[in-house]
């Protein structure tokens, strides 16, 4: 698996490191700011994180963990010194796959990557955005996964284009709030009266021009929907 780690503690960090690489599994980055986390996360994709509550003596981790869940639906483990009933009942409205407590040991780490696995495979068959589509482009169906879609706007009042993972753009016959209907609305938002997006794929919100970044692609946002947006984007404060 590749795990992406949040944590503060530089001996804390090093020993999991070890502890992953014994286990077979890779780190494919850390850090300790939940800003920086939630960016990375977005571009690495990462199989489980996990996620110190307390980072800098706060419960950031915790907010992070709500942004992560509603961005990706990466399995999140946490890490903590922390066993109070407050903090535990906080933590756990985020839906985390389990908790480890520091010192962690392998055998716990190892149980609780076992359990992210069947966390993420159940995710899988239970989410909506795994259905394909078939949108009839250039005179043929095409497939599309709703997993890989980043975006679609409409070219004129009675045509639509789909961007996909990759660039990939399919053109075909209907109008932005009919093709929403199509989708589901726990994983995309319409932001503008020509777009709507793939809460999934943001990586960042540009204030400067009221623009969406979606690997790579900016996908503007009008006034009257950027309220909701940014209900959608569980914004850590």
């Amino acid at each position: 698996m590749k795990i992406f780690i949040v944590e503060d503690e530089i001996f804390q960090l090093e020993d999991v490191q070890i502890i992953l690489e014994e286990l077979g599994h890779e780190c494919i980055g850390h850090t300790d700011d939940p800003f920086e986390a939630q960016e990375r996360i977005g571009d690495l994709l990462p199989d489980a994180v996990l996620v110190d509550i307390h980072l800098h003596h706060r419960k950031s981790g915790i907010k992070l963990a709500a942004r992560l869940k509603s961005l990706f639906q990466i399995p999140i483990i946490f890490t903590t010194t922390d066993q109070s009933d407050e903090t535990m009942a906080e933590a756990l409205e985020t839906e985390p796959v389990t908790f480890l407590t520091k010192p962690i040991h392998a055998g716990d780490l190892k149980a609780a990557l076992m359990m992210a696995q069947n966390y993420a495979k159940l995710q899988q068959k239970s989410s909506n955005i795994e259905d394909d589509l078939y949108i009839r482009h250039l005179e043929k169906l095409v497939k599309v996964s709703m997993r890989e879609i980043l975006y679609v706007f409409s070219d004129s009042k009675n045509y639509c284009s789909l961007i996909v993972k990759g660039g990939k753009k399919y053109t075909f016959r209907n109008s932005v709030t009919g093709f929403l209907k199509l989708l589901d609305d726990t994983h995309f938002i319409q932001v503008h009266r020509s777009h709507v997006i793939n809460l999934n794929h943001i990586q960042a919100y540009h204030e400067g021009n009221q623009s969406i970044e979606l690997s790579g692609f900016e996908v503007p946002v009008g006034r009257a929907y950027k309220q909701e947006l940014f209900k959608r984007m569980k914004i850590v404060k």
